[in-house]
């Protein structure tokens, strides 16, 4: 069982004092200092405004049982503990499985909004609900795999002193990267941007703008629920747009600690294998690129379910009129 779960052997909220953590000069110094400040206002931030978009949310649905408040609530104990990992030990297996949660939440996220789009309601729809649900299968398919593979000794989140990096930290750039490409394909083949400006059969936009306006009266749809296409638009672009470039990063995060972080003097293993030691500033850096992954999924998260909705007004009617639009599509 010691080769399993080795992180169990002491407690996660007291650092190991081993013989090579005192050298690690680098995890106090300067840069560290400012580091903790810089994360500890950005948590503050995000936490207030995670708070607000709930708040908002319970005013417009009249309930907090909602997957909105849900993913906020998520994002929320997910800032706290990243700030508590930063503060305590800083141990590996904790980082790890707040990358890993961090990119589920947003994986889960993404198909949610696929599940409620537009293109639920047109003449392929069974096709493309198919392709849905094999994307949700592989996905959690991916991520339970990840999570199962960090207790194994061999892949786990731990190091040693000839393997500093993690190889299942690889792993799971390489899955969100892959899924990233699945998001790319969905997207430029038309199943998140075909149906984004509705149209008639002779071309007329439903949703114009404009002198144009007023065909959105002629045609039945009211502005407000123009608005809230034009917001599902902005948001699925920008999700694509902003997935993609995080999961880049964390590809080329995995890649560098596979293949140059791991046998550099940049990063150091303590003897317990359950912490890095930071030799350098670039040790902690690369660290801290970790953390960047973790605070741009949040954003992402606060961009899409408050910022770009609020954008468009979501918030001064009730948003429930959304699901409205299936049925002008089928008239």
């Amino acid at each position: 069982m010691g080769h399993i779960f080795p992180y169990f052997q002491s407690s996660l909220l007291q650092p190991l004092k081993d013989e090579y953590e005192e050298d690690s000069i680098f995890e106090h110094g300067p840069f560290n200092i400012v580091k903790l400040i810089l994360i500890g206002l950005k948590v503050l931030y995000l936490c207030a405004m995670m708070t607000i978009t709930m708040i908002a949310y319970r005013k417009v649905r009249g309930t907090l049982f909602t997957f909105e408040t849900f993913i906020c609530s998520f994002f929320f104990i997910d800032m706290i503990a990243m700030l508590v990992f930063e503060l305590t030990g800083k141990y590996i297996i904790f980082l790890y499985f707040l990358v890993l949660l961090s990119s589920m939440a947003g994986f889960v996220l993404y198909h949610r909004y696929l599940s409620n789009s537009m293109f639920a309601a047109s003449q392929t729809q069974k096709p493309k609900r198919i392709i849905q649900e094999l994307f949700l299968f592989f996905g959690l398919f991916a991520y339970i795999a990840c999570f199962s593979l960090a207790f194994i000794h061999s892949l786990g989140a731990d190091c040693t002193t000839t393997r500093i990096y993690p190889m299942i930290f690889g792993l799971l750039f390489l899955v969100n990267f892959m899924i990233t490409l699945i998001v790319l394909l969905l997207y430029f083949c038309g199943f998140m941007n075909s149906q984004y400006f509705l149209k008639t059969s002779d071309g007329t936009e439903l949703c114009a703008g404009g002198e144009e306006r007023n065909q959105n009266v002629r045609t039945g749809l009211s502005q407000s629920v123009c608005d809230q296409v034009k917001s599902f638009e902005e948001q699925n672009k920008f999700f694509t747009i902003i997935f993609t470039a995080l999961n880049t990063l964390g590809l080329a995060v995995g890649l560098l600690g596979l293949f140059v972080f791991d046998s550099s003097s940049y990063l150091g293993c303590s003897n317990s294998g359950l912490r890095w030691l930071y030799l350098s500033i670039a040790g902690n850096a690369f660290q801290l690129a970790h953390i960047v992954i973790i605070v741009g999924y949040c954003i992402l998260c606060l961009r899409i379910v408050y910022f770009i909705p609020r954008k468009h007004g979501a918030f001064k009617e009730d948003i429930g009129e959304l699901r409205d639009i299936s049925t002008v599509i089928d008239n």
